[in-house]
């Protein structure tokens, strides 16, 4: 039997509505929205319901949308707020710790309004996305290709990794693939290829011993000595009662173990 109430208990558990439990729900925003969509998690769907309401509270004034939009949709540090949105460092945190105290205000049943999304286009300027947060125009996780694709225009400069992330956007994904190398004819590339049919066919007893053998000279290569297998054998003590003779005229025991 599935225990609903027991995986139910355990979400409510990680996004409990006070202040610690608020800032995890914003950092995993699109989590839970991927687990209410394709997980049919019916308790996730409703904490997203939950937030979504409170993001659209009348409470809630221009710099704290833009703050959590800019912390928490957009992922950035404080520095990175002072230094792209110019909102200065102690402005965007207190913001911050006021918005968080405001949602937990609104989850606990504290009397308010809500604000109604417009229908207009996402914004794709950074300036752009930050007056329609603030003015409650759009959420602050309605987040574009395009203005991600800004940001890491933005932040390209400080951060390797937005550096590397443009790119991979603009040439793709880095590949192994050689044009030389493709190139490349099948012998080159495979050089085992130019081994006789006669040799590589295991029932065929006729090859004859100018025919390339590809591995053979390997093992030439490789100083590898034929006879010290065969006498190898002479060396050890088998028992059994019946004795096969091998290709190659070596005495042994079928199935037993050669002992020295």
């Amino acid at each position: 039997m599935f225990d609903t109430y027991t995986k139910q208990k355990s979400i409510e558990d990680l996004y409990e509505y006070n202040h610690k439990g608020v800032r995890k729900l914003l950092e995993n925003y699109y989590r839970l929205q991927e687990e209410g969509t394709y997980s049919y998690d019916s308790m996730a769907a409703i904490i997203k319901m939950d937030i979504d309401r409170t993001l659209r509270s009348d409470l809630l004034e221009p710099i704290h949308l833009a703050i959590i939009g800019l912390r928490y949709a957009l992922q950035l540090s404080f520095m990175e707020i002072q230094l792209y949105a110019d909102i200065p460092l102690e402005e965007a945190m207190d913001a911050e710790e006021a918005a968080i105290q405001i949602i937990v205000e609104i989850l606990d049943g504290k009397p308010n309004n809500y604000n109604a999304y417009q229908h207009v286009r996402p914004a794709e300027a950074f300036p752009d996305y930050i007056l329609s947060v603030g003015e409650g125009i759009i959420s602050p996780y309605i987040v574009t290709e395009a203005l991600l694709t800004t940001m890491l225009e933005v932040t390209k400069h400080k951060d390797k990794l937005a550096k590397e992330v443009l790119r991979q956007r603009k040439q793709g994904p880095p590949s192994t693939f050689s044009m030389d190398k493709a190139c490349e004819s099948i012998e080159d590339e495979y050089p085992s290829h130019q081994t006789a049919a006669s040799i590589e066919s295991a029932g065929n007893k006729q090859a004859k011993k100018n025919e390339y053998d590809y591995f053979r000279n390997q093992d030439k290569k490789n100083l590898v000595c034929y006879e010290d297998f065969s006498n190898q054998a002479k060396s050890m003590r088998v028992s059994g009662r019946k004795k096969v003779v091998t290709n190659s005229e070596l005495l042994g025991n079928k199935g037993m173990v050669y002992q020295i």
